[in-house]
Parts: structure tokens; sequence; C-alpha cells
């Protein structure tokens, strides 16, 4: 019973046992995700590839970049330190329920490092090479109700645990110029910039909860437990009961996606874009796909004290098969910003838009805030708020040391609240790049 319960665990250890990195670097995570405007060089893939027609470098190339991150939605570090080691009372454990969203309990655990020379851009030409692992996980609200509280004579539903989790290297190729349209546009209007990228995808690892419907009624005449699991993987293997990223292909999934965006600077102060993410976005994989099934069911079951090894009163159903391959749609999102200059200030606005909740996207949108303080021509200060998606609102913090041929950058994020011990998560990001 114990492994039905807590099947979701295994997606919180796939995401610490794979390298992560994302489109995120120290200056998008400084001003709090608004960097639809900000992006250049080889950074603008992943964000608004338009942006490389107005390139201020002739050359980029990417040193290093690292990215840190343990989030949750729930709880902050302050509220975890005054509960451990204490007894529970009533109002401690409502307390508890009180902060876990109707959505239910959500973990993010990532780290990131990009190695050197794996991007770079020339002109209006970009390149970049990343490995990359996303993941979204739930835990059922309901699930925590049954293990805090005293167990009474009620229905139990934990079927609300979800979790995804998707390991790949991905090459983006990226283009942009100038619009053609003078004359087919109004007189007076500014320049419209437009840009695209192509991205290959070599998928590394998949784990999905394709089923989970797992319940408890609890009534005088004993317990009814009836529980199913339904985990397909890719990449990932299950041996003695473990699951192990070993496989016979480096790479057992492949895909693609497409980003476009428009840029225009609407005067000397204000710059507008718009992007198009992850059009036509799929990936296959098409070996080492495997469905884990695991079900029990337990009639009448009683708890008698000192004996809870009910390990002889389910019947329960614990097997592997290999399955063709799996599907995986990456869902569309709309990116629109906006940036308005003034002398050494820059501030920027950005709001995004997905329609389906995956591993890559949010459902909900999000609107970010970001601005940027140029102290010494060399040495930015950067801040930066966002909310929306399915997290916490989240503080960043940011600086770093611009030079002609050289930047280094580093940022400091909170999640929930901008004091480090009230917060419910945070990220530390660093990166060099050089240009010429």
């Amino acid at each position: 019973m114990k492994k039905i319960i807590f099947i979701s665990i295994i997606f919180s250890i796939i995401s610490l046992n794979l390298i992560a990195d994302t489109f995120d670097n120290p200056v998008s995570i400084s001003l709090g995700d608004a960097y639809l405007i900000k992006a250049s060089g080889y950074r603008a893939l992943g964000w608004n590839p338009a942006n490389l027609a107005l390139y201020e470098n002739k050359f980029t190339m990417s040193l290093s970049n690292l990215n840190l991150n343990i989030t949750n939605n729930a709880f902050s570090l302050a509220f975890y330190n005054d509960l451990m080691g204490q007894y529970l009372d009533e109002g401690d454990k409502q307390d508890i329920l009180d902060r876990i969203p109707d959505s239910g309990f959500g973990l993010d655990v990532d780290l990131g490092f990009t190695p050197i020379i794996a991007s770079f851009s020339y002109k209006n030409y970009a390149f970049s090479s990343a490995a990359n692992v996303l993941s979204t996980i739930r835990f059922s609200k309901g699930l925590f109700e049954f293990l805090i509280e005293d167990i009474e004579f009620q229905e139990y539903d934990f079927s609300d645990c979800t979790g995804e989790v998707v390991g790949f290297y991905e090459n983006r190729l990226g283009y942009a110029q100038k619009l053609p349209l003078k004359d087919l546009l109004p007189y007076g209007l500014p320049p419209i910039y437009g840009g695209i990228s192509i991205s290959y995808i070599m998928g590394a690892g998949y784990a999905k909860i394709s089923k989970l419907e797992a319940s408890l009624i609890n009534s005088p005449d004993g317990a009814i437990i009836d529980t199913e699991v339904r985990i397909e993987t890719c990449g990932i293997k299950r041996e003695d009961g473990e699951f192990v990223s070993e496989t016979e292909k480096t790479f057992p999934g492949s895909g693609f996606r497409m980003d476009i965006g428009f840029l225009s600077k609407l005067n000397e102060n204000i710059t507008v874009g718009l992007a198009f993410k992850n059009l036509f976005g799929n990936i296959t994989w098409s070996s080492d796909c495997q469905q884990h099934i695991f079900s029990a069911y337990g009639d009448s079951i009683f708890a008698y004290s000192g004996n809870y090894d009910f390990g002889d009163q389910f019947d329960d159903v614990d097997t592997t098969y290999s399955i063709k391959e799996i599907k995986q749609t990456i869902p569309f999102e709309i990116l629109m910003g906006g940036k308005y200059a003034l002398k050494v200030f820059n501030f920027y606005l950005d709001y995004v838009q997905g329609f389906e909740s995956s591993a890559f996207t949010s459902s909900n949108p999000k609107i970010s805030l970001g601005a940027e303080y140029d102290i010494l021509k060399w040495l930015p200060i950067r801040l930066g708020f966002g909310f929306g998606d399915e997290r916490s609102s989240h503080y960043s913090l940011g600086s770093g040391l611009e030079f002609k041929t050289f930047e280094f950058s580093w940022a400091l994020r909170s999640y929930y609240s901008p004091f480090p011990s009230y917060s419910k998560g945070l990220v530390y990001s660093a990166g060099a790049i050089l240009k010429f």
C-alpha cells in the first residue's frame, strides 16, 4: 500500500538524478522573466528570435551557465523549521492543510549547467545546444489530509496526484531580419523585425503518470482500499523494483519545435515584441518504452494495535511490459512584451499565455516585471517580480560586470516572499559570455 500511495515520489527522485537546464539565465532570472525584449545574441533563442536582427555585438559565445532551483507552492523555510521536531496539535495540522492549494502540493528541483562554447551567435544568426530537464509534480491535497489527520469514517480520494518529467538535449538554430513591409504598411510606421528558430530535440528520458485512481473508504465494518497507478516511461527502466536511467539507446526519443518572433522599436524609448512558441512541438519516444502497472484491492481491512502488515490482505498487481511508442506534445504558448528606456533606467513587462499545463508550459497566464539601472556603464543592478502560472509569486535581484568583450552576471530569486526565511523556494544563477 505504501508503494501505491507514494508513487509520485518517483518523479522527485528522477528530477534529482538528471542534469537540468532551461532557457533561463542570470539576466532573465534577475528581471523576473521579463526578458522577451532584453534577450540578445544566442540567448534570444527560446525567448524571441526576432531580437537577433538588432544585434549589439557581432559575435557572442557562451562560457558557462549554472542554475540551482528548489521550490514548492505551499511551505516556507520558516514554517518548516517551526514544525520540525514538534508535536502537531489540531491547529498545526489545519495550518498545514490550509497552506496547500486545492490543486495539490507542487515540488520543483532543478540543477542546470551549460558547457563552454555550446552556444554562440554571429550577426543575425545564432545556434544553441543545451541539456534540459523539465518536471511538473503535484501531490494530492487529500493525501496530506489522510496522512496528518486522525482517520475518520469517510472516503478519501487521492486520484488527483500527477507527475511528468522529461529530459532531452536540444539544438536550436535561429535567424532574424528586418521584414520588407515598407510598401504594405502605412507611412510612418516603425520597422518591424521578424525571426525564426528551429529546434531538433533528442529525448533522453521520459516518465508520466498516465492513470492514477486511489481511494480509501473507512467504515465501522473495515476499510476498502482500491488503487491503480499506470506510469509510462521511456529511457528509464525498472530493475529489481527501482527506476534507473540506463537504456539501450542514449537518445530513445526525437522531436521538433519552432518559434516565430517579432520586434518593433516604436521610438527611442519604447520597444515591443511578440513571440509564438512551440509551434508543431512534439517528441516521439520510440524505443525502451514501458508501462508500469501497480494496483491493490483490499476489503474489510482492519488496523489492530501493534500489527500494520496488511500484505496478505490485498489482491495486488505489480507488472511492467513494453509498449511501442509514446507521443508527447509540447503545448503552444504566446509571449508578449515591452520595454521602456529612460536614460540609465530600463523597464520591462512580459505577459505569457499558455493553453495547457505540462512539463513545458502552464495553462495559467503569467505577468513579469523587470527594472535595470546602470550605476556605471559596466555595473548594472536588476530587480524583478513575477506572478501567475502555477507557482508562487517571486522576487529577483541580480547584477554583474559588463565590459566590452566579457560579461558576467548573477541572480537570486525568492518565491512567495522577498525574505529568504519566509520564501517557498530559492533560485541561484550565474553565467558568463564572450562578445566582440
